[in-house]
């Protein structure tokens, strides 16, 4: 792998700083380390990249004190006066070693303390993501919850109630003349199409589907939904592993929710005539894809800030990160869309 270049803007501060601390290693020069790390943070540079900066300085230190004839002078005066004397590189040798052992060993190890308190904003930063990334499972799973419950009463307590009202009218209109009933007929109708969009809707939140024959057929479904609706081809293709038993309902909720936002992408912004949607369980794990043939789009413009067509991509990973998955983009323009995304079955959820 090849060794990352050290941030130039940095580079000059670090290695005075660090300078400094190890002529008078006192606190105030770890707190000047601590707050290079924090300016570093803030600037996007990583640990990488930090690394790179400290490995630099540390270089050029240890190359100044080589190449210093003071050291040179001090291994030349302590041969003086023996018997035998040696010879030029011999008496580098020399040197070498007794600078070793007074002055590079030492330096070393504060250069490394120096390094340790730069670093100490980001490992500050990384147990408050771990913390954050808790609490947003946790409220995540409490949102499922309730969208799960306000699912069911659209469903099931709203569907009955649009049935009794049905029943109803079928009865008011029984004792109506033929003449009187078109108007009943048209609160029928309007009954029906709310019947339709609250099913639509409670299908969304939360299929039942999902719930009573898992992802497999939640996924059919939606995509018999889409494509009715959009008028573009959709296939899902399922594979299933004889020896797999049930997802974890976080797995299948995200991963539906994932294909959810991937086809409304297709919709939206992909102008594709055909999907191809490929689920397979294999080995304890989920492999999911998503393939259009649209337009595509440049992938390393998504995470960058940019505001792009489709960037619910990114709600896409953030969901599958969640769960221990990942999420991997192949598109570029007027080549189609791919989004696979992968969940392991012995995947470590993060922040656990």
């Amino acid at each position: 792998m090849a060794q990352l270049a050290p941030a130039p803007d940095l580079l000059g501060p670090y290695s005075e700083a660090l300078q400094d601390y190890l002529k008078q290693p006192r606190e105030t020069g770890l707190r000047r380390a601590g707050e290079l790390g924090r300016d570093a943070m803030l600037g996007g540079l990583g640990v990488q990249e930090m690394s790179a900066i400290h490995h630099e300085s540390v270089s050029q230190l240890l190359a100044g004190m080589l190449n210093d004839d003071e050291y040179a002078d001090r291994g030349n005066g302590a041969n003086r006066g023996n018997d035998s004397q040696p010879g030029p590189c011999e008496d580098r040798s020399v040197s070498l070693k007794s600078m070793a052992a007074r002055e590079i060993v030492p330096t070393l190890t504060a250069a490394s303390n120096f390094f340790a308190e730069s670093m100490s904003p980001f490992e500050v930063n990384r147990r408050e993501f771990r913390r954050s990334n808790t609490a947003l499972r946790y409220q995540n799973g409490k949102l499922e919850d309730q969208v799960g419950r306000l699912s069911r009463v659209v469903f099931d307590e709203a569907e009955q109630l649009l049935a009794a009202a049905g029943l109803a009218l079928d009865r008011a209109n029984c004792r109506l003349p033929a003449a009187k009933r078109e108007h009943l007929d048209e609160v029928q109708n309007l009954l029906d199409r709310l019947g339709e969009q609250l099913a639509a809707c409670s299908g969304d939140l939360r299929p039942r589907v999902l719930e009573d024959l898992g992802l497999s057929a939640a996924i059919q479904s939606l995509s018999r939904r889409i494509q009715a609706v959009a008028q573009i081809d959709i296939v899902a293709d399922t594979v299933s592993d004889t020896g797999a038993g049930p997802l974890p309902p976080e797995v299948g909720t995200a991963l539906y929710r994932a294909v959810q936002e991937a086809l409304t992408n297709v919709v939206l912004h992909a102008r594709a005539n055909h999907v191809k949607i490929r689920l397979c369980h294999k080995g304890g794990g989920v492999q999911c894809s998503v393939r259009d043939d649209g337009i595509g789009f440049d992938p390393s413009r998504l995470f960058s800030g940019t505001a792009e067509p489709g960037s619910g991509l990114i709600s896409i990973w953030e969901s599958l990160r969640l769960i221990g998955g990942t999420l991997a983009i192949h598109s570029s323009p007027g080549s189609g869309t791919e989004v696979a995304m992968t969940v392991t079955g012995n995947s470590e959820k993060p922040g656990g």
